[in-house]
Protein backbone atom coordinates (compact mmCIF):
# COMPACT_ATOMS: atom_id res chain seq x y z
CA UNK A 1 0.00 0.00 0.00
CA UNK A 2 1.36 3.35 -1.59
CA UNK A 3 1.52 6.01 1.48
CA UNK A 4 -0.41 8.85 1.01
CA UNK A 5 -0.22 12.26 1.34
CA UNK A 6 -1.34 13.63 3.91
CA UNK A 7 -2.55 16.69 1.60
CA UNK A 8 -4.34 14.79 -0.55
CA UNK A 9 -6.73 13.67 2.55
CA UNK A 10 -10.41 14.51 1.97
CA UNK A 11 -12.94 14.38 4.86
CA UNK A 12 -15.63 11.85 4.60
CA UNK A 13 -18.73 11.06 7.26
CA UNK A 14 -20.50 8.33 7.82
CA UNK A 15 -22.12 6.06 10.90
CA UNK A 16 -20.65 3.37 12.81
CA UNK A 17 -22.36 1.04 15.19
CA UNK A 18 -21.76 2.07 18.54
CA UNK A 19 -20.17 -1.42 19.72
CA UNK A 20 -17.84 -0.85 15.98
CA UNK A 21 -16.73 2.90 17.32
CA UNK A 22 -16.03 1.49 20.49
CA UNK A 23 -14.00 -1.07 19.17
CA UNK A 24 -11.55 1.28 17.37
CA UNK A 25 -11.18 3.63 20.22
CA UNK A 26 -9.65 0.26 21.81
CA UNK A 27 -7.71 -0.24 18.85
CA UNK A 28 -6.31 2.82 18.49
CA UNK A 29 -5.28 3.26 22.03
CA UNK A 30 -4.17 -0.44 22.23
CA UNK A 31 -1.97 -0.02 18.95
CA UNK A 32 -1.11 3.92 19.35
CA UNK A 33 -2.14 4.53 16.25
CA UNK A 34 -5.04 7.00 14.97
CA UNK A 35 -8.80 5.75 14.67
CA UNK A 36 -8.14 7.51 11.22
CA UNK A 37 -5.35 5.26 10.50
CA UNK A 38 -6.87 1.86 11.38
CA UNK A 39 -10.03 2.69 9.13
CA UNK A 40 -7.97 4.19 6.34
CA UNK A 41 -5.36 0.50 6.23
CA UNK A 42 -9.05 -1.19 6.74
CA UNK A 43 -10.57 0.18 4.22
CA UNK A 44 -7.34 -0.01 1.58
CA UNK A 45 -7.23 -4.09 2.56
CA UNK A 46 -10.92 -4.74 1.44
CA UNK A 47 -10.69 -2.45 -1.22
CA UNK A 48 -7.54 -4.63 -1.93
CA UNK A 49 -9.17 -7.95 -1.51
CA UNK A 50 -12.13 -7.47 -3.14
CA UNK A 51 -10.48 -5.82 -6.47
CA UNK A 52 -8.18 -9.05 -6.52
CA UNK A 53 -11.00 -11.09 -6.45
CA UNK A 54 -13.02 -8.81 -9.29
CA UNK A 55 -10.36 -8.63 -11.73
CA UNK A 56 -9.96 -12.86 -11.31
CA UNK A 57 -13.05 -13.46 -12.16
CA UNK A 58 -12.74 -10.70 -14.82
CA UNK A 59 -9.92 -12.72 -16.05
CA UNK A 60 -11.82 -16.16 -15.59
CA UNK A 61 -14.91 -14.84 -17.57
CA UNK A 62 -12.29 -13.97 -20.10
CA UNK A 63 -10.46 -17.52 -20.70
CA UNK A 64 -13.81 -18.89 -20.79
CA UNK A 65 -14.77 -17.13 -23.45
CA UNK A 66 -11.83 -17.92 -25.22
CA UNK A 67 -12.71 -21.42 -24.99
CA UNK A 68 -9.67 -21.93 -22.57
CA UNK A 69 -11.58 -24.60 -19.86
CA UNK A 70 -10.60 -27.35 -18.53
CA UNK A 71 -12.89 -30.59 -18.18
CA UNK A 72 -13.94 -32.25 -14.52
CA UNK A 73 -11.25 -34.98 -15.25
CA UNK A 74 -8.64 -32.59 -16.05
CA UNK A 75 -9.34 -30.61 -12.87
CA UNK A 76 -9.65 -34.05 -10.68
CA UNK A 77 -6.11 -35.22 -11.57
CA UNK A 78 -4.48 -31.71 -11.28
CA UNK A 79 -5.88 -31.61 -7.15
CA UNK A 80 -5.17 -35.30 -7.17
CA UNK A 81 -1.43 -34.59 -8.32
CA UNK A 82 -1.29 -31.60 -5.99
CA UNK A 83 -2.76 -33.50 -3.11
CA UNK A 84 0.10 -36.35 -3.66
CA UNK A 85 2.56 -33.89 -3.52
Amino acid sequence: MAIPNPQDKEPVSFRLHKQIKNDLAQLSEATGRSQTFLIEEALQEYIDLNMWQINAIKEGIKSADNGELYSTEEVLARLEKEREQ
